[in-house]
């Protein structure tokens, strides 16, 4: 359980810029209400039935010289404990994708900060990532994060649980996205 210690990075900030020392799956693992994930995240005791929650590893406090937010869809800052876009700024952020103007505009987002493409929250100064932003799949107007329809098919009679991925590809008729869910059937005994 000491081996390993998590932390966040990605090669866009020179590796990583949190480290959770002292990580034990019982103090490094939080548990929240599912019914929560669209707001304030609220915490959920040992006595809430697992089909309710979901839970995220704590990544650890920034390393000094470099400061992270968390942002809605407008880069207008969330408060503490609410999922949305990570976003860093700091030296340790490159200064741009070589050659590659629309990434840079997608990527940076002024007054020097990066939008990673990364899900998380900050509960207490301690970063948690909870996806990627593009595995939020938006079907008619309604945004579903992956693991969440993961989770009901990883329910359902014949599927082998925790072999269930889903994703989305864009439907040219209807101008959204449609679900691609993928499973492995489980074997009969």
């Amino acid at each position: 359980e000491s081996a390993m210690q998590p932390m966040y990075g990605m090669a866009e900030l020179h590796t990583g810029i949190t480290y959770r020392l002292g990580f034990t799956v019982a103090t490094g693992a939080g548990r929240w209400l599912k019914s929560s994930l669209r707001g304030v995240l609220e915490r959920a005791g040992s006595e809430v039935d697992n089909s309710k929650v979901v839970s995220f590893v704590t990544l650890g406090s920034v390393i000094p010289g470099v400061c992270i937010r968390v942002v809605d869809r407008n880069n207008v800052l969330l408060p503490e404990r609410t999922i949305g876009r990570l976003q860093v700024k700091g030296e340790v952020v490159l200064p741009g994708y070589y050659r590659n103007e629309s990434a840079n505009a997608e990527s940076f987002v002024g007054d020097g900060w990066f939008n990673t493409g990364d899900l998380a929250f900050v509960d207490g100064g301690v970063l948690a990532l909870t996806g990627r932003e593009k595995e939020m799949i938006i079907i008619r107007g309604a945004n579903i994060f992956c693991y969440e329809i993961e989770d009901v098919v990883n329910k359902v009679d014949g599927v082998e649980p925790s072999f269930v991925g889903c994703c989305s590809f864009p439907d040219a008729k209807t101008g959204s996205e449609e679900l691609v869910v993928c499973f492995v059937p489980s074997v009969s005994s």
